[in-house]
């Protein structure tokens, strides 16, 4: 396990430079052992992206420079290309045909470089810095040792959901130890094969260094025998006032014993001896079994509607295809309120949120809509998730350009990434917001919920798009306000008529 390292070059936008930019990744690759096939990405990847900085960034006779940026850690490689140059519109990047698509007559390469990183890649995100310029970055995992790797077959398969349960008996419930990660992380394989997209579940070593820096705190429930029945993880980046209960399993012939409650508490007390303000967590819509036993700390403020794929494809266990896209239920729980939260809803959706904040025992003051907003330059966050079919479009500053930055991310999302669900987060923190609401809902954006502390000057505004179908009456709720929140989103969609 290499340690993780970030460097960057900086050279002036011109082609003759790009031999040096392609010499710096090569070195870097090599000093950090990368694997051959990750080498060769990031080959493709500097050169493409580089070239198209140097090529389109700036007009002819005009003097800039790009940065390009490699973070490498054991678990993933980040490429990022950062200019100051003119706006870019990925929908009018060249776009390669395969041969096989194309027209007899009019086969080309262009665009081929980037055609073959997107197909390498597992997100791109197109970022635009504002007045600091733009950045296009690159995102692939990396090759690692997994749970199942010194896994003797037989043991590979999953544990049988019509398993006899186990004898009544005491659990004990305690912090994952070291030796403990490669029975945890086959314990969440063996349940749920690959079905999380946090990946570092599925890595022993990751488990075990994620706990020691505190950016995860892992518990297990253990029976009597001393073997690991349940498992649950709380993920905490650094500095961050808030944690994600991101994930939590028990074994089928262990459940309806409480140890998913025991495993709670443990985490809930933990929580409030760091200090934390919050913590969150998005439960399936498929059962309601998770959603009762978060119910009685977290209380529900969004529904996701088809974040998950229609195909979930385990390694060493039968794929998995659902007849639709799943949706995510969004639950918080404030461990100390902040004194006051200043919110600019809209209008609109003014009712429904102040229940959502009432729900969650906040105190918010909900200000007037303030037609005369400064409404200057703004900053927009673009990102797509290649392995879930989904993007993001996040406003961290809403401006006057705010509105044609999510159209255009709009298009590039739907129309050339082909995402099939699309979700837009707005600032509630900024006066601006209540104006963007009404103009995303203008373009088929419509209602998912609030995202409380998750912007960096209070909380979220959450819409959504679905550029696929979905049968709502397959969403299972277990609170009576989670199905209110889910009529009211469908009302509205409607309503935009998307």
């Amino acid at each position: 396990m290499i340690h993780p390292v970030r460097t960057e070059i900086r050279l002036p936008s011109r082609l003759a430079f790009l031999p040096a930019a392609l010499n710096f990744v090569r070195d870097v690759a090599r000093a950090c052992g990368l694997q051959p096939e990750e080498s060769e990405f990031l080959n493709l990847a500097a050169e493409e992206a580089c070239s198209n900085s140097i090529e389109h960034a700036y007009d002819p006779r005009e003097e800039g420079n790009f940065r390009l940026i490699l973070e490498i850690s054991s678990g993933k490689i980040i490429f990022s290309v950062h200019d100051q140059g003119l706006p870019f519109d990925y929908s009018l990047a060249p776009k390669y045909e395969p041969p096989a698509e194309a027209d007899p007559d009019k086969i080309s390469t262009r665009g081929l470089g980037l055609y073959l990183i997107e197909k390498l890649v597992d997100s791109v995100e197109w970022i635009n810095h504002g007045m600091a310029g733009k950045e296009l970055r690159l995102i692939k995992k990396r090759i690692r040792q997994e749970a199942t790797e010194p896994m003797p077959g037989r043991d590979l398969t999953p544990y049988p959901e019509d398993a006899p349960q186990a004898p009544e008996q005491t659990y004990t419930v305690r912090r994952m130890r070291p030796e403990d990660a490669i029975h945890a992380a086959r314990c969440i394989y063996r349940t749920y094969g690959y079905s999380y997209e946090n990946e570092t579940t599925y890595f022993p070593e990751e488990l075990i260094k994620q706990n020691q820096s505190g950016e995860l705190l892992s518990w297990v429930g253990v029976d009597q025998e001393g073997n690991i029945v349940g498992y649950i993880e709380l993920t905490h980046p650094p500095g961050s006032p808030t944690a994600d209960l991101s994930q939590a399993v028990v074994i089928p012939s262990h459940r309806g014993r409480s140890v998913l409650n025991l495993l709670g508490l443990a985490l809930y007390a933990e929580a409030v001896k760091m200090g934390l303000a919050g913590i969150y967590t998005r439960l399936t819509t498929v059962h309601p079994f998770s959603q009762k036993a978060i119910g009685d700390y977290a209380k529900p403020c969004g529904i996701t509607l088809g974040y998950v794929p229609r195909v979930r494809r385990y390694k060493g266990l039968e794929s998995h295809e659902f007849d639709e896209r799943k949706s995510l239920i969004l639950h918080y729980c404030f461990l100390k309120a902040p004194h006051k939260t200043i919110v600019h809803a809209p209008p609109h959706h003014r009712e429904m949120m102040e229940r959502i904040y009432r729900l969650l025992g906040l105190n918010v003051e909900l200000m007037e809509t303030d037609a005369g907003a400064d409404l200057s330059g703004g900053m927009v966050k673009v990102l797509y998730n290649r392995i879930n079919g989904t993007g993001t479009i996040t406003v961290e500053k809403a401006g006057s350009d705010s509105k044609t930055e999510i159209r255009r991310a709009l298009y590039d999302l739907r129309d050339i990434a082909l995402a099939e669900a699309i979700y837009l987060l707005l600032p509630l923190a900024q006066a601006g917001t209540p104006r963007l609401c009404e103009e995303a809902e203008a373009l088929g954006f419509f209602f998912s919920g609030v995202e409380p502390c998750f912007a960096p000057d209070g909380d979220y505004l959450r819409l959504q798009y679905l550029n696929t179908t979905i049968n709502f009456d397959h969403i299972q709720l277990y609170r009576p306000f989670s199905r209110e929140l889910l009529s009211y989103i469908l009302q509205e969609k409607k309503r935009v008529g998307a």
